[in-house]
């Protein structure tokens, strides 16, 4: 059992790993990025629906894509984890954010993808690469791995609640028109892929 955990977690790593780089090859074959059809439609159609409260609500809810919410609940969770005994689970949440911003943060300065500029984006745009966005394989990563702490009763309602979530963030993303939604949907699959992994890796340890 141990065996199989290893080989699925080392697979599900390489596979937000590939997940990555070929898409950003697909969207940056060569030293200038293409920016598909589907990009152009989908920001389009966000800054059509865009006006005060949606752009409140998508101002608010990018947060909890971001290091600064996300790095101290998984420092809480490794806290409460080495207080009940669990320290190996306690650290999941920590080690999945961290493999995953550091993942993305790596494949941002090897593309160096721009930032959308098809229209004006609501916050002030970052000044770091596109591809892929750092808040939603961040919020893919670790609120799905936080929800893989649940019991097994409630593990299933959490996955999909953490990934629901992580989407929306993602969304905010898009509508801030900070990302392209390809940025998103690649980010979003990378950090999951990365969160399981980490999760295997740890249960294959006796």
């Amino acid at each position: 059992m141990a065996g199989t955990h290893a080989a699925v977690g080392v697979l599900c790593l390489l596979g937000a790993v590939a997940v990555l780089v070929t898409g950003g090859l697909w969207l940056c074959p060569s030293d200038a990025c293409r920016v598909p059809a589907i990009d152009s439609a989908v920001l389009a159609a966000a800054h059509a629906a865009q006006g005060p409260t949606l752009n409140a609500f998508a101002a608010g809810t990018t947060w909890f894509g971001s290091l600064f919410v996300l790095a101290p609940l998984c420092l809480l969770a490794a806290g409460v984890g080495r207080v009940c005994r669990r320290p190996r689970e306690g650290l999941l949440p920590l080690l999945s954010l961290a493999g995953a911003a550091l993942l993305g943060q790596l494949v941002k300065e090897w593309l160096d993808r721009p930032r959308p500029a098809l229209f004006d984006a609501i916050v002030r745009l970052p000044g770091s690469p596109s591809f892929p966005s750092g808040h939603t394989i961040q919020a893919s990563a670790a609120l799905l791995a936080l929800a893989l702490l649940l019991p097994p009763r409630q593990r299933r309602a959490g996955v999909v609640a953490a990934l629901a979530l992580a989407a929306v963030v993602g969304a905010t993303r898009v509508h801030l028109q900070v990302h392209y939604p390809t940025d998103v949907a690649l980010g979003l699959a990378a950090g999951g892929l990365w969160s399981i992994g980490v999760w295997r890796l740890l249960q294959a340890r006796p």
